[in-house]
C-alpha cells in the first residue's frame, strides 16, 4: 500500500521549493549585478546601458521581472562573446 503525503508534508515540500526558488533568484540577480558592474557600457535596451541598472544598487535589479533579468544577462553575455576574438570550435562526428 502506498503512503499518501499529509497536508503538513505538502506544506513543507512547497516551502522548500519556494526557498530554493528564492535562492536561485538571488544567484541570478547577483550574476546580472556582477555583469553590469564589469561591463557598464553595454547597451541592454534602446539607449540604456548596463550601468543604469546598478546606479542605485542591487534593489533596482531585485525589482525587475525575471524575464527581463534573464534577457539582460543574455545581452551582456552576447556582447562578451562578440568581443572575444577566438571562437571555440565544435567537433561533430
Amino acid at each position: 500500500m502506498t503512503k499518501r503525503p499529509t497536508a503538513q508534508e505538502y506544506k513543507q515540500e512547497m516551502q522548500d521549493l519556494l526557498n530554493k526558488t528564492e535562492k536561485l533568484r538571488q544567484v541570478i540577480n547577483t550574476r546580472l549585478y556582477t555583469l553590469c558592474v564589469s561591463f557598464p557600457d553595454v547597451v541592454i535596451t534602446h539607449g540604456n546601458k548596463a550601468k543604469s541598472l546598478v546606479d542605485n544598487g542591487k534593489d533596482q535589479i531585485k525589482n525587475l521581472p525575471f524575464e527581463a533579468v534573464i534577457n539582460f544577462i543574455g545581452v551582456i553575455e552576447k556582447y562578451i562573446s562578440d568581443q572575444h576574438p577566438h571562437k571555440q570550435t565544435t567537433i561533430t562526428f
